[in-house]
């Protein structure tokens, strides 16, 4: 080897060295505050939104359930969900009110603070580090994590585990900043729920296209693809539209 490819080789390997010790540097708090960079940017967000569940069930015959819907959110604590197909719905959250709209026209309306429950303010991530370190034990997963591929893999422990979760595992992309997947395990640690997603770029955040949703439980197994479309990210939106 001549002088020149040492040179070369040498370098090579003190920038790999150097990399590798900076991928990992990377903490917990390093990898939810990267999540919750895209949070901070979206103020408002239009979506149409439309899914297929199919569900097989012992002893009974495979159904299939389609929904199409628009979704308008609005930070603070805005939300409307209106439900086009199979039936005409409409959810609309102010506040710590939620008002719905049945098929037949009739209004119901719930005053959380009635039942002494205060809703959360309007996140479009998993949630803020507060959620995650009040509601989970965090901890980074080395072994499952890919640091040369931006791939971070986080367990969380729930503080207050049930039958349903007492683990969940979130594979993330640290580069990004989004979520690719969400695997959920029941209180005998097997693993009963896959969520995985596709991003796209939107404005200059990534925010989820698709997401399919594997559950497996003792009453049957589903698949849910949901599809959202015509995203739009801080754009214009009134109050008039959370309103009946």
């Amino acid at each position: 080897m001549n002088k020149k490819l040492q040179v070369i080789g040498i370098w090579v390997g003190m920038f790999l060295a150097v990399t590798n010790g900076f991928a990992a540097d990377i903490t917990v708090d390093d990898i939810l505050n990267k999540l919750n960079q895209n949070q901070q940017q979206i103020n408002t967000m239009k979506m149409t939104m439309t899914s297929v569940t199919k569900i097989e069930m012992p002893g009974k015959e495979p159904m299939s359930i389609a929904q199409s819907s628009t979704m308008i959110f609005k930070k603070p604590d805005k939300m409307k969900m209106e439900t086009t197909s199979p039936m005409h719905q409409v959810i609309i959250r102010s506040g710590n009110k939620v008002y719905m709209k049945m098929p037949d026209g009739r209004i119901i309306k719930q005053d959380m603070a009635e039942y002494g429950m205060q809703l959360p303010g309007m996140d479009f991530t998993p949630g803020t580090m507060q959620d995650f370190n009040k509601n989970f034990t965090v901890r980074l997963d080395n072994q499952e994590s890919k640091p040369s591929e931006n791939l971070y893999v986080l367990t969380l422990i729930p503080k207050k585990p049930d039958e349903m979760m007492s683990m969940m595992k979130m594979t993330l992309d640290y580069q990004k900043g989004c979520v690719n997947k969400i695997q959920m395990y029941n209180a005998k640690e097997e693993l009963w729920s896959t969520v995985e997603m596709e991003n796209q770029l939107t404005d200059g955040i990534w925010m989820p296209k698709k997401l399919i949703v594997d559950s497996n439980m003792p009453s049957g197994k589903s698949k849910t693809e949901i599809t959202y479309e015509e995203l739009k990210i801080n754009c214009e939106v009134g109050d008039g539209e959370f309103r009946f």
